[in-house]
């Protein structure tokens, strides 16, 4: 078989202008057809059964927008559609090899038509076109006595060379012609009925093997093909072969093998026919590679290939889905193309970018760089000063990334990832044509959320588009109200009509995690999303758990599943557990929401794997209200539903079931923390994962293991064991480190294993020095010294703060660490609120550390602004108050500089703890 990296080179050569002679040829060709009246009106009309009919289009895909898009071989056969493929008899002429021309206007570099003259059937010249099926075209030329030479045709092995001897007998008259047209047009009704009834890969892979097969394929076998596979691939017989039982078993080739050449062969046709003016419409080559992204297969071989191929598509195939210049008819079906177009590339690309390791140290440094944004936001939003919440959501994401450097150009539609996943100049051509305005009034509700997936899954932010998809979604929601919810549950509400498109509860879900990962905000669509949510799980109670269990479809035990939509209208765990997420994601705040989402997830959790679990802890933890006293019940629900799948994760580890279910190192990191910022304390949960990192330690990521020690820090829960394994593997990963620079390291990360974050060095050294195992891990300490000192610049508020008070704590005598903490900490005191300049003065003051005189002062000013907060009757407040007071007296350099030593605060702050201490002697 020929490469494909060899094939697609053909594409751009195709589209600048090649394949002069196969348009002359066809021309000619439809001259001698206009003279000859080769086919008979009355016999071609009684075609119009479909050949292949959807054979995946039942498959859920609605998270991803899967099943936006019918089966692609469903090619207008049942009515007419100009933009589908229909055969075209082959053109014979010196060096032109006979292939099926496409015929409809979305034709790649359609053949010139004769002047005056309409279509036909076949696309051809004459008369007024209909629908046909392949079976019917073949059988139409038998009636019309155009085929007098007899042909055999084998339907369980056939050859292409039953029509040579028709073609040597023809001498070149119209007669000929009819009988080698009527051969190919057998061969292809063959091809069609082989595919309907293919059971089996290795069978497909026969059939395409066999020679001539493939040259005898047109656009509606092509896709017909694809789908077949896809269908073959879904199937749990294609997917999981059976073992070979005996040496002539073992010689044939396995499903797995078998998939991987059938869709080699389909890919190189594609590009082929892509290369082939007017072989295929555009239509058709949207469809073919949409159906080879959801096999996750990348038909151009690589990366690289991918990008050429994109760069055709680019070039040759959007200018035909331009809806200024269709037919009303054509121009109704253009968004649905352009989305799967979109949602093919992004997959494509993911799938292509998992090979390219150059790419994926890009993403993963991208990551790194997300997450110290995440980090210095979460800092930022507990303090004065912060001016971003009064900004648009738009204005507020680019002037984060113009402060990244990934910022061009003015005005939202500018914004540009810094990484991007493809062709940007072919997402930025199809986001302006999705983004026009109407232009997603009509799409089916999955086709928003296959826009919002593609976007994603790219890594493209185009605000407009995000702007279209969101306004969309947002009048749906308020357009379906009641009759919406009822249609969505298959039942007729007396008065109220049934939505024709209402919106999945998967769809919906998956739109608004989507757009909060693109960092979109909108509050408006989230205020709607929460009442929509709210409306549905309303009237979810025990009692409908029960009621569902009942009847097959409730809960089950630790590894069971529900049927889909029981008990809760369609929603399942995870629907719920994303809203939430998103939600979090945009700062958008709703308690009721929250809490009722809480409450139905407590009563499905025998349902829910430990993603959903996990994040749904985070997403309670994360926000404002996750402190009230009404979700204790639900996160102590939640950690025991840990636990349970922790164990049944570790007692089928080995068995290769469940994996679903299998509890990874990041959910028992994510959630612990998770859990200990809130100050909740399971200990069964924290059992199993002091048990988890010293079994398997070194599978942990180096961020994962500090947000473990940091939690059991904060929750005092101090295991020396644990601390020793994981202090150990931290020690082993940063001297494996030691000789590059952070900026190296954030440049090009090493493996995802050894990834620090500037917060988490100082994370990682708070942790140890406060649980007091710092004595035990002398060198480890000295490690993260001095990567602190190299990114001390780079540290939040809080993550200079936790360093200083860990190294304090720890006892250090390394002044330039602490001379450059001071530093670092200098613009941002004044926004630190009284607690954290009460812990940061009391670390310089703890060991008597050298300090500037500039610092020093500037302390005591950032005090003198934060008194009246102290004034309030609150014992955190109180506490804050004292330890600034006793911390400015001990420290040296308060009676060293006269402009410290006569500092206005200190009167105040003696003042104030006078007050507060005869406060508490009334009390």
């Amino acid at each position: 078989m020929t490469s494909r990296r060899t094939i697609v080179s053909l594409l751009l050569h195709a589209a600048h202008g090649a394949g002069q002679e196969g348009r002359k040829a066809s021309i000619e060709f439809q001259r001698v057809i206009c003279a000859g009246n080769l086919f008979d009106d009355g016999a071609i009309s009684r075609g119009g059964g479909q050949l292949v009919g959807s054979t995946h289009a039942d498959k859920p895909f609605a998270d991803s927008g899967g099943d936006s898009c019918s089966s692609s071989s469903s090619c207008s056969c049942q009515r007419q559609t100009p933009l589908a493929p229909q055969l075209r008899p082959p053109v014979q002429a010196p060096g032109v090899a006979g292939r099926p021309r496409g015929h409809s206007a979305f034709s790649l570099a359609s053949p010139s038509q004769c002047p005056g003259a309409l279509r036909t059937r076949c696309g051809l010249p004459g008369a007024p076109t209909a629908p046909f099926s392949t079976f019917a075209a073949a059988q139409s030329a038998a009636d019309s006595g155009a085929a007098a030479v007899s042909i055999g045709v084998d339907t369980s092995a056939t050859s292409a060379t039953t029509a040579a001897p028709a073609a040597a007998n023809s001498g070149g008259s119209s007669g000929g012609v009819a009988v080698d047209d009527a051969a190919l047009l057998s061969l292809r009704a063959q091809l069609a009925d082989s595919l309907a009834v293919c059971l089996g890969m290795q069978q497909l892979d026969a059939l395409l093997t066999r020679p001539g097969n493939l040259a005898a394929v047109d656009e509606m076998l092509l896709l017909t093909a694809l789908d077949v596979a896809h269908r073959l691939c879904a199937s749990v017989s294609a997917s999981v072969p059976p073992a070979p039982t005996s040496a002539l078993a073992a010689s044939v080739k396995s499903s797995a093998e078998a998939a991987s050449d059938v869709l080699t062969r389909l890919s190189e046709l594609l590009i082929q026919r892509l290369s082939e003016p007017g072989a295929l419409s555009a239509e058709g080559a949207v469809k073919a590679l949409r159906t080879l992204s959801m096999l996750r297969f990348n038909p151009a071989g690589d990366y690289a290939g991918l990008q050429t191929m994109a760069a055709f598509y680019r070039e040759a195939v959007l200018p035909h889905l331009d809806v200024g210049r269709l037919a009303p008819d054509q121009a109704a079906r253009t968004p649905q193309l352009l989305a799967d177009l979109f949602f093919a590339f992004s997959r494509l690309f993911d799938v292509a970018a998992r090979r390219e390791k150059e790419l994926q140290n890009q993403l993963l440094a991208a990551q790194i760089t997300e997450e110290e944004a995440a980090a210095s936001r979460e800092d930022t939003s507990g303090g004065a000063g912060s001016g971003d919440a009064a900004l648009p959501p738009w204005e507020r994401t680019a002037a984060g990334s113009a402060a990244a450097g990934g910022y061009s150009g003015a005005g939202p539609a500018a914004v540009e990832n810094l990484v991007v996943l493809g062709d940007r100049q072919l997402y930025s051509q199809l986001c302006k044509m999705l983004a026009t305005p109407g232009m997603l009034a009509n799409v089916p509700s999955k086709t928003l959320g296959t826009l919002a997936t593609a976007m994603a899954t790219a890594r493209f932010t185009h605000f407009p588009l995000a702007q279209s998809i969101a306004t969309q979604t947002l009048l749906r929601l308020q357009g379906t109200g009641l009759a919406g919810a009822a249609g969505s549950a298959g039942v007729r509400m007396e008065g109220q009509p049934i939505a024709n498109d209402a919106m999945a509860t998967s769809t919906l879900s998956n739109i608004l995690s989507c757009l909060a990962r693109l960092g979109y905000e909108h509050e408006a669509l989230c205020d709607a999303v929460a009442n929509w949510m709210l409306q549905r799980l309303q009237g979810f109670t025990a009692a409908a758990v029960v009621a569902a269990a009942g009847s097959g479809g409730g809960a089950t035990g630790t590894g069971g599943s529900s049927s889909r939509g029981s008990g809760m209208g369609g929603i399942e765990p995870h629907h719920v557990v994303d809203v939430a997420v998103a939600f979090v994601r945009t700062k958008y705040e709703n308690m009721d929401f929250l809490l009722r989402a809480s409450e139905v997830l407590q009563l499905k959790l025998p349902q829910a794997n430990p993603q959903s679990v996990s994040m749904m802890t985070w997403a309670i933890a994360n926000s404002k209200s996750g402190q009230a006293p009404e979700f204790d019940g639900v996160l102590a629900a939640l950690a025991q539903r840990m636990v349970a799948l922790h164990r049944y994760s570790m007692t089928t580890s080995g068995s290769g079931s469940g994996a679903g279910l299998a509890v990874l190192p990041r959910h028992l990191a994510c959630m612990v923390f998770a859990l200990a910022r809130l100050g909740h304390k399971h200990v069964r949960l924290m059992d199993a994962a002091a048990a988890d990192v010293m079994a398997r330690t070194e599978k942990y990521q180096a961020r994962q293991l500090v947000s473990i020690l940091r939690a059991f820090t904060l929750l005092d829960e101090y295991v020396p064991d644990m601390y020793d394994r994981a202090c150990n593997v931290l020690t082993s990963r940063l001297r494996a480190l030691e000789g590059q620079s952070a900026a190296a390291l954030a440049a090009a990360p090493p493996a995802a294993e050894y990834v620090f974050t500037a917060q988490h060095y100082a994370d990682a050294a708070w942790a140890v020095a406060m649980s007091g195992h710092a004595p035990q891990v002398p060198e480890l300490m000295d490690l993260l010294a001095a990567r602190i000192m190299e990114v001390a610049p780079q540290l939040g508020k809080a993550c200079v703060v936790r360093a200083a008070q860990a190294y304090a704590v720890a006892g250090t005598n390394d002044s330039r660490l602490m001379e450059a903490l001071a530093q670092a900490s200098r613009p941002l005191l004044m926004d630190l609120g009284p607690e954290y300049l009460a812990a940061l003065v009391g670390a310089f003051a703890e060991g008597q550390h050298p300090v500037s005189e500039e610092f020093w002062q500037a302390c005591m000013d950032a005090v003198g602004l934060k008194v009246p907060h102290m004034e309030r009757p609150r014992r955190d407040m109180q506490l804050a108050t004292w330890r600034l007071c006793d911390a400015f007296r001990r420290h040296p350099a308060t009676q060293q500089f006269p402009a410290c030593r006569d500092h206005y605060v200190l009167p105040l702050l003696d003042a104030l703890v006078e007050s507060q201490q005869q406060m508490l002697a009334q009390q």
